[in-house]
């Protein structure tokens, strides 16, 4: 009766640790886009659900505005709540300054992650370079990979869901 225990507790230990060893880890994932353009994703417990989200992204892009010889380079913060099942977890966020879309691949042992990113973003037209704006134009940048990395002792950045904040010119 008692080898019948010991196993039992042993496969139930393996199993929660074979479960554990899996899992992404909170924190911050900072990174780059193809491009070179900084990304970053703040991990933690979503409160509705009890599992690690991806709570904050920071997305810098270059992007180049259809119909245009302009290119426009900007940035964005946004909270959001995007569950993590499976090590995985994509999200689009739209808003009047921007729509992104994410998918993120997390490593078995959450130290790192993959994935793709895409934005549109509008942008003003100034003939001759001075106000005032005559158009909009739409501006694109592509589905493009990432790869990110843990940042140790790293927590953020961490904003509410649907709050937005323009990140400073890089």
């Amino acid at each position: 009766m008692n080898r019948i225990l010991f196993t039992c507790f042993s496969i139930g230990m393996v199993a929660g640790v074979a479960t554990h060893a899996s899992a992404q880890v909170a924190g911050t994932y900072s990174g780059a886009a193809a491009d070179g353009s900084p990304i970053s994703f703040a991990v933690s417990t979503d409160p509705n659900t009890n599992v690690l989200a991806v709570t904050s992204a920071s997305i810098d892009f270059t992007a180049v505005c259809k119909k245009s010889a302009t290119t426009l380079s900007s940035g964005w913060g946004y909270g959001l709540t995007a569950d993590i099942t499976g090590g995985k977890a994509s999200n689009e966020s739209a808003y009047n300054y921007f729509d992104i879309a994410f998918t993120i691949d997390f490593a078995k042992d959450g130290q790192s992650a993959n994935g793709t990113v895409s934005v549109i973003s509008p942008d003003l037209s100034y003939p001759n370079n001075s106000p005032p704006a005559s158009a909009a134009l739409f501006c694109t940048s592509k589905k493009q990979k990432f790869a990110l990395s843990l940042q140790a002792g790293a927590i953020g950045p961490h904003l509410p869901p649907h709050y937005v904040v323009m990140l400073p010119p890089r």
